[in-house]
């Protein structure tokens, strides 16, 4: 599972970021398909963490999109760390037959 989690300013307990968890247990991460439903899930979740605002303020608009980099940048790492981990998981798999 991976998660996107980034601070919002209208978080009512201090210290909380909302999050979502991505299931990708299904997905098939060393195939150009699996990936690409992937980064789908990932950017729902973004949006889901930050949605677009009621208001559409410069700087409501602003505030979106550091809250989307921000989200996106926490899962570049996570999302990275399971595409080695299918990548090593199938070599080790192919090591084996």
């Amino acid at each position: 599972m991976l998660a996107v989690a980034t601070p919002v300013q209208d978080v009512p307990a201090p210290g909380v970021s909302p999050s979502v968890s991505i299931a990708y247990a299904d997905l098939n991460l060393t195939h150009a398909a699996g990936i690409a439903e992937f980064d789908r899930r990932i950017e729902r979740a973004v949006d889901a963490v930050c949605p677009a605002p009621k208001i559409k303020s410069l700087a409501d608009l602003q505030a979106v999109e550091s809250c989307r980099a921000a989200a996106l940048n926490r899962a570049s790492a996570q999302r990275e760390k399971a595409l080695a981990s299918a990548r090593i998981n199938n070599e080790t798999l192919a090591s084996v037959r």
